[in-house]
């Protein structure tokens, strides 16, 4: 059988508390152990990189920040490429405040945006600024229009990931209230992979992942919400609400990707409380099915 080209997780909306004893950090400690097993499995090397985005913390204390950070360390391999942006619980008080970007540096290594190059294949995360509108400024504007040109001239027609914390507008479920203003920046890709959080939605929902057509408002591109490794959760008055459990933190979700050499994506909505997949689905070119 052919191993994989690269092996990754993405996961968002873990809500780091202060209180060390509190049950987002055992769910995250599952999660370490159960993507480091899968990024193992059937003879692969190991998992190359894990995207965080968004919603690492709760409140975005120092406390928050270290212990997230010295968690990323401990218990991932050190060959693991750690990638993590801000969110809008990253602010404190939820306003935009210099502690989340300098914490981020000192954390994290970066000053809010990422483009790095994993095993040949371009990740581009954009960091929030704000609660309010999580809207981007031009500088970011300006960082991911130049970090797709970037991608597409060196690797053509190979799978972009992009992440960030809000979803698009009018892409996966419950969005749309997302983000409208990158829609032009991303367009012209019809090969980027999305990944995005903060709705909470429930990955047993099929519309947690979209895939555009180039008659689509947002693009021809792929799109997946990453749900919550803290409480999934949907309103009362969604389709999806049957999915919600109660009490809601007794699931936990995150989602695993692999891209073949020929840039075939298998996208795996994992069970993080049963260490199980919900269902795998798969794009090869243009067509895209699903395998429950």
């Amino acid at each position: 059988m052919q191993l994989p080209a690269i092996r990754f997780a993405v996961c968002s909306d873990i809500h780091y508390y202060d209180n060390p004893l509190h049950g987002e950090r055992w769910d995250m400690k599952r999660a370490f152990r159960q993507m480091t097993a899968w990024g193992r499995g059937g003879g692969y090397p190991g998992l190359d990189a894990l995207a965080v985005a968004g919603d690492f913390t709760n409140s975005g204390s120092e406390k928050q920040f270290r212990d997230f950070a010295r968690h990323l360390d401990r218990r991932l391999p050190p060959e693991t490429r750690k990638l993590v942006i801000l969110g809008n619980h990253e602010f404190p008080e939820f306003k935009e405040q210099p502690p989340a970007y300098d914490r981020l540096a000192r954390y994290f290594g970066h000053g809010g945006n990422i483009h790095e190059v994993v095993k040949g294949f371009h990740f581009i995360g954009i960091s929030e600024k704000k609660m309010e509108g999580r809207m981007y400024d031009d500088m970011t504007h300006m960082f991911l229009s130049d970090a797709l040109a970037q991608a597409a001239a060196d690797a053509p027609g190979r799978p972009i990931i992009v992440f960030h914390h809000a979803p698009l507008q009018g892409t996966v479920a419950r969005s749309h209230h997302g983000i409208a203003e990158l829609k032009e920046i991303l367009r012209p890709y019809p090969q980027i992979v999305d990944f995005s959080g903060h709705k909470h939605h429930p990955l047993q929902d099929e519309s947690t992942i979209w895939r555009g057509t180039a008659e689509s408002e947002a693009g021809a591109f792929l799109c997946i919400g990453t749900s919550s490794v803290a409480f999934p959760e949907t309103p009362k008055d969604h389709p999806a609400y049957c999915y919600v459990t109660q009490p809601p933190w007794a699931q936990s979700q995150m989602v695993f990707c692999e891209i073949s050499a020929d840039g075939d994506v298998s996208v795996i909505l994992w069970d993080i409380k049963n260490g199980t997949p919900y269902r795998t689905h798969r794009e090869r070119g243009f067509s895209a099915y699903t395998i429950i």
